[in-house]
């Protein structure tokens, strides 16, 4: 379990990672699409809250990854 949950955390900030170079375009978006922009915000928080917490041994961070 301990395996996977280091893969999984390492994954989640590769994913982080990705897509660090779109923040600001979401951050400038707010205003005309605050939905979607808001919705990929959101999404980006919780890769990095959930890669942390996985990487830390943290089972809590499987059920927010994948909600």
């Amino acid at each position: 379990m301990r395996r996977w949950m280091i893969i999984f955390g390492l994954l989640d900030r590769g994913i982080v990672a990705t897509y660090a170079a779109r923040l600001p375009v979401y951050v400038r978006g707010l205003m005309s699409q605050p939905w979607l922009n808001g919705a990929c915000l959101l999404m980006t928080v919780s890769f990095v809250v959930s890669g942390v917490a996985l990487l830390y041994g943290r089972r809590w961070a499987f059920y927010l990854n994948y909600v």
